[in-house]
């Protein structure tokens, strides 16, 4: 049963698209106190279990 539940967030997290913070990859570079969670994230992201995009700011003149 647990399984199953885990699967079908699994699946409803495939239909979002989340925006990631610079915060989350400054965490993992500069190692801070929520590194290894943040880690996770970007695995997931990296296996494709999380849709994501990140917006490159560049606030040019």
């Amino acid at each position: 049963m647990q399984h199953k539940a885990r699967e079908i967030r699994a699946r409803k997290l495939l239909d979002k698209v989340i925006l990631i913070d610079s915060n989350i990859l400054l965490e993992v570079k500069l190692a801070g106190s929520h590194a290894d969670i943040c880690k996770h994230f970007l695995r997931k992201v990296r296996d494709g279990i999380i849709k994501s995009v990140i917006i490159d700011f560049a606030g040019g003149m």
